[in-house]
């Protein structure tokens, strides 16, 4: 029987937090920061009131050993939190990939790509090592992040997903969560993307 622990994320856990965020997102951040993906991230996490912010993050244990991690948005923070992300990116990456991010960022700030309430608990990412699939993590996972949205009376949850993700949505839909809407398809490096938003009412 193993011993699971859900925790509070802090800026130690940087490198487990990098491994884990890009099992759930590798291709998609691949595309647009390229090399650099690592060290976005790596950068950003130890900061505070950010989007991929420490703060936002809560860490799986095995056995005193990172397993897992997810990663949320609190609606009062939310508005602030993606200014200073968007400001962070742009004052560390290049033109060209400013460039590319352009028509992503302009829909974000208009509310179009996160789709997402003012009173909604945003979930961005749930992601466990491959070795400790299988063990109910990402269950654990979801159900802390519940008690942590109820427990500042929130009364909605909500994720988006990439509509190929199906593992991700059988998981979100064995936790409550229900497909909602679909977010149209866009283009990055001539690649498309879209997404299935999926909600869950406390």
């Amino acid at each position: 029987m193993v011993n699971l622990e859900i925790r509070r994320a802090t800026e130690k856990d940087v490198d487990d937090f990098v491994d884990l965020y890009l099992i759930h997102s590798n291709y998609y951040f691949s595309l647009i920061f390229g090399k650099h993906k690592r060290k976005l991230l790596k950068d950003i996490f130890p900061k505070r009131r950010h989007f991929f912010s420490y703060e936002n993050t809560l860490i799986a244990e095995v056995d005193g050993k990172v397993a897992g991690m997810a990663l949320f948005n609190l609606p009062e923070k939310k508005d602030e939190e993606k200014l200073r992300s968007h400001k962070f990116i742009a004052s560390n990456m290049s033109w060209r990939i400013l460039f590319t991010l352009f028509p992503m960022l302009k829909s974000s700030l208009k509310g179009k790509f996160f789709l997402f309430d003012d009173e909604d608990f945003y979930l961005q990412s749930v992601a466990v090592y491959p070795e400790y699939q299988g063990l109910d993590i990402d269950n654990k996972l979801l159900e802390a992040l519940e008690d942590y949205a109820k427990s500042k009376e929130l009364k909605r949850a909500v994720i988006t997903t990439e509509q190929r993700n199906e593992d991700l949505q059988k998981v979100l839909e064995n936790n409550g969560f229900i497909k909602d809407s679909y977010i149209k398809k866009f283009k990055l490096r001539g690649q498309e993307f879209s997404y299935t938003k999926m909600v869950k009412v406390f």
